[in-house]
């Protein structure tokens, strides 16, 4: 759902998109690519320590993870002609947004056993998993937004074209 939707700029309820770059192929279809901030996300529970625990293992696994991409979520689109007949039209428009991969079990034992005990380290994964499906389904949120703005873009470009056309 878009919240609000400025000129490169969309913002939906848990995520803030900026739209750094947009290309258009063939002069129809836009490109868009840019960046995604993931607004911070709440966790249900009585367990504070193994809730502070998950925060912290989930700042620190992102941290590691987003370094790649100068600490944001970074998206790009790409669009590839097919030239075999009977080919679907839509089939060439791609998106390309990373999602965060859950650490497993025994590398989140590994990295805190010497810090926690044992029942800690279970209840505090099992908060950083539902924190990895909330940031998760926040960037497939984003994508469906980015989707919907690249699909309203291609729109004004066809009735711009249609316009030049009787104009003409």
């Amino acid at each position: 759902m878009i919240i609000s939707e400025t000129e490169n700029r969309i913002e939906t309820k848990n995520t803030l998109i900026e739209i750094t770059k947009i290309e258009y192929h063939r002069g129809l279809i836009p490109l868009l690519a840019g960046k995604i901030s993931v607004f911070d996300t709440a966790l249900e529970g009585k367990n504070t320590e193994a809730k502070n625990l998950a925060y912290e293992a989930f700042n620190r696994y992102e941290d590691e993870r987003l370094r790649l991409y100068d600490y944001y979520n970074r998206f790009s689109m790409s669009y590839i002609e097919f030239l075999v007949p009977h080919s679907p039209d839509d089939l060439g428009l791609n998106i390309h947004v990373t999602y965060a991969d859950i650490p497993r079990y025994e590398d989140f034992k590994h990295d805190y056993e010497e810090y926690y005990d044992a029942k800690t380290i279970r209840i505090a994964y099992k908060y950083l998993t539902k924190l990895y499906d909330q940031y998760n389904d926040a960037l497939y949120e984003a994508e469906q937004a980015i989707l919907k703005y690249q699909q309203t873009l291609q729109e004004e470009a066809i009735e711009e074209l249609k316009e030049e056309e009787q104009n003409t």
